[in-house]
């Protein structure tokens, strides 16, 4: 997930554009992320679960380190991490009205003000 020479920034606002690509373009794999995972057999859901921590945990090291790096406010990374996440998971609800009514790029850029400018230094 994180890139060299990326800044933290510059990662968010990856995650941001991936999270809008793929509610407008697989919306079905989304809502299997944030709704349908409950329903999964044992096996399936620990292996699940495990992905969706080693997600996490990359997103919060990248948060972390824009706190470390002075780029980001010195907010836990727990709690920017899960405001970030459930502030996109609403794109599932209506993606084809959303790029019907927006063109995904400036809907990112939309969310990019939305989410970073308020952890921003």
């Amino acid at each position: 997930m994180k890139q060299e020479g990326d800044n933290p920034v510059v990662q968010l606002q990856s995650l941001i554009g991936l999270h809008i690509q793929i509610a407008t373009e697989d919306a079905t794999s989304i809502i299997v992320f944030n709704d349908e995972w409950r329903h999964l057999s044992p096996e399936h859901l620990d292996a699940f679960l495990s992905l969706r921590r080693d997600y996490e945990s990359g997103v919060r090291g990248i948060i972390q380190s824009g706190i470390d790096q002075g780029v980001l406010q010195p907010i836990n990374a727990s709690t920017i991490l899960y405001t970030f996440l459930a502030a996109l998971r609403w794109l599932h609800y209506r993606p084809r009205r959303i790029v019907a009514e927006k063109d995904p790029l400036e809907l990112q850029k939309e969310m990019e003000i939305l989410l970073l400018q308020g952890v921003m230094l």
